[in-house]
C-alpha cells in the first residue's frame, strides 16, 4: 500500500477510534458471555478485568488506544513524522482521494 493510502487509512482509523473501540469491547463481552467464554471463577475474573481495562483505555483516549493497535502501528511505521515531509503526504493524500484518475483502475494521475 503506498504512503497516501496508508496515511488516509490511519486518519480514517483515528476518526473512528471511539466507535471501533466500543465495538471491540462489546465483541469481547459477547464472546465472554457465550459458550466460548472463560469458565471458572479465576478465568472469569481475569476476563472481566481485561474487558474493564480495555473499556477504560478506549473511553479515556480512543485515538491513543487506536495508535497502539498492531494494524495502526504497521500502517504508520514508515510514514514521516517531520512536518515538511508529512505535509507533502497530506497534500497528496487529500488530492488522491478526489482525483478523477482513481475512477479508472489503469489510469495514471497526471494532475499538476
Amino acid at each position: 500500500m503506498d504512503k497516501f493510502w496508508r496515511y488516509n487509512t490511519c486518519k480514517w482509523l483515528e476518526r473512528r477510534a471511539a466507535r471501533i473501540g466500543l465495538a471491540t469491547v462489546w465483541w469481547m463481552v459477547t464472546i465472554g458471555s457465550g459458550p466460548l467464554g472463560p469458565s471458572g471463577h479465576m478465568a472469569c475474573d481475569a476476563f472481566d478485568r481485561e474487558v474493564e481495562e480495555l473499556d477504560r483505555a478506549v473511553t479515556s483516549d480512543p485515538v491513543g488506544w487506536m495508535r497502539g493497535q498492531p494494524l495502526y502501528r504497521s500502517l504508520a511505521r514508515t510514514l514521516p513524522t517531520r512536518s515538511g515531509r508529512l505535509w507533502r503526504i497530506q497534500r497528496g493524500a487529500s488530492h488522491w482521494s478526489g482525483c478523477p484518475a482513481r475512477q479508472v483502475p489503469s489510469a495514471l494521475c497526471l494532475c499538476p
